[in-house]
């Protein structure tokens, strides 16, 4: 019986193909277009211009610190902050002195503004007129502003120079009286003066979790499993 043979192991025979295996194109392939990146001009703080709306803002302003408040607060909100320029705050506050919508009085050697119910009105009806953006902006930094002269009359805050840095010296007092001291060692005076700063935030805050800390703190629990 002869043999079967299931697999060949012969070379496989070779067919030539008529035609061109490989493909070149005739014309070189477009380059892609790169778009050059768009360069935008640099976006400036809005400043109001308009006398009328700068009249509603100073009432506004004081509407929302709850009026009155010192001469020296409106201006270094409005004009220092650089929402309003001099000649414009000057104008506008001039003719709401004029109009009856803010009084002006002489309280312990400095100016107070209150506004009057003329006045109130004002910054009530009429507020929608000022851009949200510019009335938002200047708000917050008249709030800010407040809060910090606030915590500025409840608080002390000094620096002693020592021998390896600068002692940041924080004080919480309560109707003159001095509640406690905080004394802070840092490496140097920026350091103080950014640690001070960031405390000013929010002081209420701060020495109330401190306090916080100071009363819920617990004893350190001790393992005897092994005694």
């Amino acid at each position: 019986m002869e043999e079967q043979t299931l697999f060949s192991v012969d070379e496989p025979e070779l067919i030539p193909l008529p035609g061109q295996l490989a493909f070149f194109p005739e014309t070189k392939p477009v380059p892609p277009i790169r778009h050059k990146a768009r360069q935008y001009p640099d976006l400036k703080p809005v400043r109001l211009q308009d006398p009328h709306l700068v009249r509603i803002l100073i009432c506004i302003v004081l509407y929302r610190l709850d009026s009155p408040i010192p001469e020296s607060w409106l201006y270094d909100i409005l004009v220092s902050a650089g929402h309003i320029n001099f000649f414009l705050y000057t104008d506008a506050l001039g003719f709401l002195l004029e109009n009856q919508s803010v009084v002006q009085q002489e309280q312990e050697n400095e100016t107070i503004y209150t506004l009057t119910d003329k006045g109130i009105a004002c910054a009530v009806d009429m507020r929608q007129y000022v851009p949200k953006v510019l009335r938002d902006r200047v708000v917050l930094t008249a709030l800010r502003f407040a809060a910090r002269q606030k915590a500025m009359q409840e608080m002390s805050v000094t620096y002693e120079q020592v021998e390896d840095g600068y002692m940041l010296c924080v004080g919480c007092n309560d109707r003159q009286r001095e509640m406690f001291t905080l004394r802070i060692l840092t490496p140097n005076c920026n350091a103080a003066e950014e640690l001070a700063e960031r405390i000013m935030r929010n002081p209420a805050a701060f020495f109330g979790k401190l306090l916080d800390a100071a009363l819920n703190n617990e004893e350190e629990s001790f393992d005897l499993s092994d005694n």
